[in-house]
């Protein structure tokens, strides 16, 4: 093969990826494919993870305080260091999860009216807070109680009182998040 049948070939390749040339993308072939595959919504899902995450710590902080009936957190503690900590250490789940979200949900309302889309926004919410109940439940409860095993009845009786209930509060704080995401990404109204 000559050198212009290489050039050829490469360019038929690139040509189809929105390149113009060997080595430069074109803006419009950008966007085609960042459309295309989804990646707006990709990062507009991760971004509106993180601030629910955010706001969920704090309403966890402001909600034990409440119950304890004593509010000992400074303004910085509340608001910046205790959430960028939570953030950080749920990250591994925020992040993909978050994406995932932003994937699935305006596929899934994509052609859809507004109140169907309300609907899939509502058992998105549902999904995320049972399975983000279930997570969180495992990984701030199972490693409190090491020496405990799992055969311990009261224990186990316990620790689904806890997944129960943070599968419920999590759900709650969910589907709104979810449901307005996908109202917003619906294409009809109706």
């Amino acid at each position: 093969m000559d050198h212009r049948a290489i050039n050829r070939a490469l360019f038929k390749v690139h040509g189809r990826l929105g390149f113009e040339s060997l080595g430069t993308l074109s803006k419009s072939g950008l966007d085609r494919h960042a459309e295309e595959y989804g990646m707006k919504d990709v990062f507009r899902g991760i971004a509106i993870s993180l601030v629910a995450a955010y706001l969920y710590c704090i309403l966890l902080l402001l909600n034990e305080s409440l119950l304890e009936k004593q509010f000992e957190y400074h303004f910085i503690e509340l608001f910046i260091i205790t959430p960028l900590f939570f953030m950080l250490y749920a990250s591994w789940f925020v992040f993909p999860t978050g994406a995932l979200l932003g994937f699935l949900i305006p596929k899934a309302v994509k052609n859809e009216t507004r109140k169907r889309a309300i609907i899939y926004g509502a058992l998105f919410g549902v999904g995320l807070g049972v399975v983000g109940g279930c997570v969180l439940s495992v990984f701030f409860n199972s490693w409190l109680s090491t020496n405990t095993r799992w055969t311990d009845p009261v224990w186990r009786a316990s620790f689904a009182k806890k997944t129960a209930e943070a599968c419920f509060a999590i759900t709650l704080y969910s589907i709104p998040w979810t449901t307005i995401y996908a109202y917003l990404r619906s294409a009809r109204f109706g």
